[in-house]
């Protein structure tokens, strides 16, 4: 049986779906968009500063293997690490 409201016609679908179904559908569908949003995001807001210093870690915690793969002299190598402590306290 379908019902007929006096607005809408009988193949009108809204007329036939019971209120709380439409606004399901609607909270569905504003779920459904939030999550497309959040997926088609390239990276997660990560503010500069902070890339910036992962940065500068990675690249210093590479440096003292890198210096010895390359034959960088001991005090070099040295000095890379001395540097890498110097600023794994300044955080």
């Amino acid at each position: 049986m379908q019902l007929i409201s006096p607005t809408r016609g009988p193949g009108d679908k809204a007329a036939a779906e019971p209120p709380a179904t439409i606004i399901s559908l609607a909270v569905n569908e504003s779920r459904v968009k939030r999550y497309t949003a959040i997926e088609s995001m390239p990276t997660w807001p990560v503010d500069v500063k902070i890339r910036r210093r992962f940065g500068l870690r990675n690249a210093l915690l590479v440096a003292p293997a890198l210096a010895q793969f390359l034959g960088a002299a001991q005090a070099t190598q040295n000095l890379i690490e001395n540097l890498q402590k110097f600023l794994s306290r300044l955080t």
